[in-house]
């Protein structure tokens, strides 16, 4: 049996070298997709939620990212949800180095699903529950870091933020 050896032309050999090309091109950004994925997981600041231990004492907190962690937020969200037997509790939320307070929220008496949405340029956040008079109840806190996510059941209208019915 006899063996032929054939002679590459100009354009099979330029088709080799496009379809390599484009090959390596789909793999890098395979690659360049997956870093970005990761750096998205890494850096996203989850919802948290705290509950407090007695609404009868001033409590305060910090949320957000760590110290070493860098990164601005443009937005914070704040919804309360319990019961309290006072209306003069509140809550402030301020920056963690700065008494400038972004959130200075009032809470009804009897039960609640508050919400506030305000600006916030930072990615760690201060927040103080004030009791005043309150002794009886109970109160979960969640923040976000981003707008109302929609499992809180809050919609953007042009008067703000509602109760989704």
């Amino acid at each position: 049996m006899k063996r032929e050896e054939t002679t590459e032309t100009t354009v099979l050999t330029i088709f080799k070298i496009v379809k390599s090309a484009l090959l390596g091109f789909v793999i890098l950004i395979g690659v360049l997709g997956l870093a970005f994925a990761i750096f998205l997981c890494a850096n996203a600041l989850p919802a948290t939620s705290i509950d407090l231990a007695s609404v009868a004492k001033d409590t305060i907190f910090y949320v957000g990212a760590d110290e070493s962690q860098s990164g601005k937020g443009s937005t914070i969200s704040i919804r309360a949800v319990g019961q309290v037997d006072d209306s003069t509790t509140g809550l402030l939320v301020t920056y963690p180095n700065d008494t400038l307070v972004t959130i200075r929220g009032s809470l009804v008496k009897g039960r609640i699903d508050q919400l506030w949405v305000n600006d916030f340029y930072n990615r760690r956040a201060k927040i103080t529950f004030l009791h005043k008079a309150a002794q009886h109840g109970h109160l979960r806190l969640q923040v976000n870091f981003s707008y109302p996510p929609t499992d809180w059941g809050y919609r953007q209208t042009s008067l703000g933020w509602v109760k989704a019915k």
